[in-house]
């Protein structure tokens, strides 16, 4: 059973990412494109807040692929991205599916 969907603007968000390389790239770049999706497709999000993360994911792992921080895994996160695109292709995509991805 799901709540009732609330919004406020008194909230805050956290980002507790490490840099310490715990999670695979992988994984977060398929979650990067599976999530925001998601949680269109349910509708909770509108579109053009799950594309403007998408795009800005896929551009920036694009990119930094050339030259990639020493502490991030951008060829990962690409290669995840590339995974959930075509999952999205073949009408597959869910988000559990990350959890079959090594």
């Amino acid at each position: 059973m799901e709540g009732e969907i609330l919004k406020s603007n008194a909230l805050l968000g956290v980002h507790l990412g490490t840099k310490s390389g715990r999670n695979s790239g992988v994984k977060l770049g398929y979650s990067q494109i599976a999530n925001p999706i998601y949680l269109w497709r349910k509708g909770t999000f509108p579109m053009r807040r799950a594309v403007a993360p998408i795009f800005r994911n896929v551009i920036s792992n694009l990119v930094k692929c050339l030259h990639p921080e020493p502490w991030i895994d951008r060829k990962g996160r690409l290669r995840g991205n590339i995974i959930a695109f075509t999952d999205l292709a073949k009408g597959k995509m869910i988000p559990t599916r990350i959890l079959e991805i090594e």
